[in-house]
């Protein structure tokens, strides 16, 4: 309260205490008959503060067209990254530059530029890429109020870990041997959900003919682009849409580059028919090439920039490894999800594994979109899921 208040309150408490019925009088009192303001307006105007701290917000990403344009033609360039649900556009300025300001972006994000006409039409153009960063700047020294919080008397249940100990029986040594070698999925547990074909060097044809034999429609349209449709609805309920493809966990912009990929320069495949790995919910298929394979990304009309100054990429949650089965159920954490961007759209999903819990607490943090703090627990019975 005093920090409002030219003239300082020594006794501050009746104002605050629940149990006195005329504390918001006496709070409107006070306020009123005080001397003057403790801030005058003609002196915030007048006197306007200076920024003491610069922080970074995002990356920059600008460059050039290294191309002689019509002036009487409106051309636009797209930012386009639709893993990480980036898709900005902005013009050319008269020395055909451009500019994006302010890209959140996590490093090693892979972007793909590319510049329209007037029609919407892409045009296959040599494009300059350079990422900037804005230093922080922090005026020092920091001077810091420590705070001594007492400690929180907890009355829940105890929980009293199992001895282990008791139970356990010594074995000897047993040596065993096998010479059968399994082909392990290197990226098994980054697609947890997806069906895995570990390719051998039996399989002959097309990558996309693969595909196609994998529970997809694959061909290519009139203008002979080439095209993969589910026999499925995606989670939105289009019926025929187009999955998600990754060579290397890079999304594909142009489907036209599978055509250079033979099955023999695959390594592992996998099918995410629920698009567990997919922010618009769509199936994703994932294609990691073997050692050394490598193709030009350059006959496609998009430029492209894997972006080396961005921040830090957030750990994929792993659920703590427990003694026992019950003091999982009782300290478990079953999912981490922190990057949940709802936008315009107030429909998403959230999936996690079942465990032997009755109930799943369920904690919503964040932002909206106006800086309003959102912080809920939820509980959720097993039994409704």
């Amino acid at each position: 309260m005093n920090s409002y208040l030219n003239q300082p309150e020594t006794e501050t408490f009746p104002y605050f205490d629940t149990e006195n019925k005329t504390r918001k009088q006496d709070i409107e009192l006070l306020l009123l008959n005080q001397s003057q303001n403790k801030y005058l307006w003609n002196n915030i105007k007048s006197n306007s503060s200076t920024k003491s701290a610069f922080f970074s917000q995002g990356v920059s990403i600008k460059g050039k067209v290294n191309k002689k344009l019509n002036p009487n033609s409106k051309y636009k360039i797209s930012l386009i990254s639709p893993k990480n649900n980036i898709f900005n556009e902005t013009t050319l300025d008269k020395n055909n530059e451009y500019e994006f300001k302010n890209i959140f972006a996590q490093d090693s994000t892979a972007f793909f530029i590319k510049m329209t006409d007037e029609k919407n039409e892409v045009l296959r153009t040599p494009i300059t890429i350079s990422v900037s960063t804005l230093d922080t700047i922090y005026s020092l020294p920091i001077n810091w109020k420590q705070n001594n919080c007492p400690s929180l008397n907890k009355t829940e249940e105890t929980f009293t870990f199992s001895n282990l100990e008791k139970k356990v029986i010594n074995l000897e040594n047993i040596n065993i041997k096998s010479t059968y070698k399994k082909n392990k999925l290197i990226h098994a547990n980054d697609n947890p959900f997806a069906k895995a074909y570990k390719i051998d060097e039996k399989e002959i044809g097309s990558l996309l003919d693969f595909i196609g034999r994998n529970g997809y429609q694959v061909g290519t349209d009139t203008i002979h682009s080439v095209y993969i449709r589910s026999y499925s609805r995606n989670s939105f309920g289009e019926k025929n849409a187009s999955p998600e493809v990754f060579i290397n966990d890079m999304l594909l912009p142009d489907l036209n580059l599978l055509t250079v990929y033979n099955i023999s320069e695959i390594d592992e495949i996998y099918f995410d028919k629920m698009g567990a790995s997919s922010f618009g919910g769509n199936e994703v298929i994932k294609v990691y090439l073997k050692k050394n394979i490598r193709k030009d990304i350059e006959k496609s009309k998009l430029n492209y920039l894997l972006l080396t100054k961005g921040f830090t990429k957030s750990d994929p949650y792993k659920i703590m490894p427990f003694g026992t089965q019950k003091e999982l159920d009782y300290f478990g954490t079953l999912n981490w999800s922190p990057n949940i961007s709802i936008k315009d759209n107030p429909n998403f999903e959230i999936k996690f594994p079942k465990a032997n819990q009755k109930e799943i607490l369920v904690l919503l943090e964040g932002f909206s979109i106006d800086g309003e703090l959102i912080s809920e627990i939820k509980k959720i019975p097993i039994s409704s899921l």
